[in-house]
């Protein structure tokens, strides 16, 4: 007994370090440091856990119920999501300190936080009602403390989210009216503040429209919407230079709406594959209900609401709360192959964990080499990007890293050709840039002006580009597009001030002075 209740406490403490690692881990030692770390540690988490639950259940050890680790979990998510509104709240009284300018809790901006918080929202109530008084009461505060955090945030995603759960949990009679009712009721939360946000909004799910018009039912493949976006922003704005969304428009790599990400990248087909998954998982569920069943139901109405006006499927919590809630579902017919499954976990999870090291080992390594090449040790490090080349030559984010190395070595054909395989990946403004200083140290005024321009279509509210190209027109003694581009800088609202903006426009202004 005492050995059982061992393994049953050891199982738990792994729970709980999965569900605070796909919260919390942050680290700067990778080059995303608030988003790749969450997903190595989750991952690895998953991978100890199972390995220590199926060897327990192999060697007959661990004789513990069906389906009991699942209250485990959602206990988990619970005290994790309410340190993490904690966290956040003590960061807007001061008491503790921000990642950075835009990052919300441990996340990198408020969307994270906000999913992390409402998804979990609807979990606990049900173990609340049977716990003692001061528990509950603790429970009942954390709770407080998420929807304070949530409406202090500003998003009207999640304050949607919360009302929803509210509603569905108040007033069972309501709720298919309100399933029925929620999409507009999106629609006039959403676009009926925050003017500006919600025109950007719809000028991204318009291009978004575009870019699957031209494939429909196959769509892009993986990774078709980074590859392909900015291209259509970039003709929109090209056909239309006077366009009130220039200010508005952005460097853009996911359209706020899963169902639009999926489309892009696998067309209409794609889209149908999904539905009927999701389909099947609710009309099991509504065949089989159970206790837990309607905390998972409004989970997924959360996930719902933020897969519309979002990118909730970015971040690890999301496909943990996605995996606790199919496996409450399916509870009774994964009992019936548990012992198969076991089986099959226990020889993959080590895999899983062997592949999960190896990332973060050259993803560390990716960060120690971008580091140095800021300190200007560019050349030193050609040959350990030239090591891992082989294995990431398929991440646009290491060949844009790698590319930009070359560059500041002096390797400019080098840099142009590797900047080429990133093109072929990722349609982007900062990529554009790069290509234009690239053309340019090699000469190459033509093809310089043209990466220049293609960066001002996909972001005409940025300086940069004007000024880039200002600068190859001065250098070159072309005086009348000097004046033309010194007229355009000069009176281009700066749609964020800073430091450079400032000096690159003063530079402008002083052009022609005696």
């Amino acid at each position: 007994m005492m050995r059982q209740r061992l393994l049953r406490s050891i199982e738990r403490a792994f729970v709980f370090v999965l569900a605070l690692s796909s919260v919390f881990a942050v680290s700067r030692k990778f080059p995303d440091t608030m988003i790749e770390p969450k997903w190595l540690a989750m991952v690895l988490s998953v991978a100890a856990w199972g390995i220590f639950h199926y060897t327990c259940r192999f060697w007959g050890r661990h004789e513990e119920e069906n389906g009991s680790v699942l209250p485990a979990v959602e206990s988990s998510m619970v005290i994790v999501c309410g340190l993490q509104a904690t966290f956040f709240l003590l960061q807007k009284v001061g008491f503790a300190s921000s990642y950075g300018q835009f990052t919300a809790g441990s996340f990198g901006n408020v969307a994270g936080f906000v999913s992390c918080i409402c998804l979990s929202f609807p979990l606990g109530w049900r173990q609340a009602k049977t716990c003692g008084q001061p528990w509950l009461q603790l429970f009942l505060l954390s709770k407080a403390f998420c929807v304070v955090a949530v409406v202090w945030s500003g998003s009207r995603t999640g304050m949607l989210c919360l009302l929803a759960c509210s509603v569905w949990k108040a007033l069972p009679v309501m709720r298919k009216p309100l399933l029925c009712g929620m999409p507009l009721l999106l629609l006039l939360f959403v676009f009926g503040f925050k003017t500006d946000s919600s025109r950007g909004r719809w000028f991204i799910l318009q291009r978004s429209c575009e870019l699957i018009a031209q494939r429909p039912l196959t769509g892009w493949g993986r990774g078709g919407f980074e590859a392909h976006y900015m291209d259509v922003q970039a003709d929109y704005f090209k056909s239309c230079p006077d366009s009130a969304y220039a200010l508005l428009a952005d460097n853009i790599r996911h359209p706020l709406n899963e169902w639009l990400a999926v489309t892009a990248d696998y067309g209409l087909v794609g889209l149908a594959v999904v539905l009927l998954l999701v389909v099947t998982v609710v009309r099991y569920a509504l065949r089989h209900p159970s206790p837990m069943s309607i905390s998972v139901s409004q989970v997924w109405l959360c996930l719902g609401i933020f897969s519309l006006f979002s990118y909730p499927f970015h971040y690890p919590f999301t496909w943990l709360t996605l995996a606790w809630g199919v496996a409450v579902v399916f509870r009774q017919p994964l009992s019936r192959c548990r012992k198969s499954v076991s089986m099959f976990l226990l020889a993959l999870l080590p895999v899983l964990g062997t592949l999960t090291v190896c990332r973060a080992q050259q993803e560390m390594a990716l960060r120690q080499l971008q580091d140095k090449v800021s300190y200007g040790q560019a050349k030193r490090m050609l040959p350990r990007y030239a090591q891992l080349y082989p294995h990431r030559r398929h991440d646009f984010r290491f060949l844009y890293s790698y590319a930009f190395c070359q560059y500041e070595a002096g390797r400019y054909s080098d840099a142009l050709q590797t900047a080429r395989e990133c093109r072929a990946l990722l349609a982007d403004y900062d990529l554009m840039l790069l290509l234009g200083d690239t053309f340019s140290a090699l000469g190459q005024q033509d093809s310089t002006l043209y990466y220049y321009g293609r960066a001002h279509a996909m972001c005409p509210s940025r300086l940069t580009p004007l000024y880039e190209q200002f600068r190859v027109y001065r250098s070159a003694g072309d005086t009348v597009r000097c004046r033309q581009l010194q007229k355009a800088i000069l009176s281009k609202p700066v749609k964020v001030k800073s430091r450079l903006a400032e000096e690159m426009t003063e530079e402008v202004r002083s052009y022609g002075e005696k």
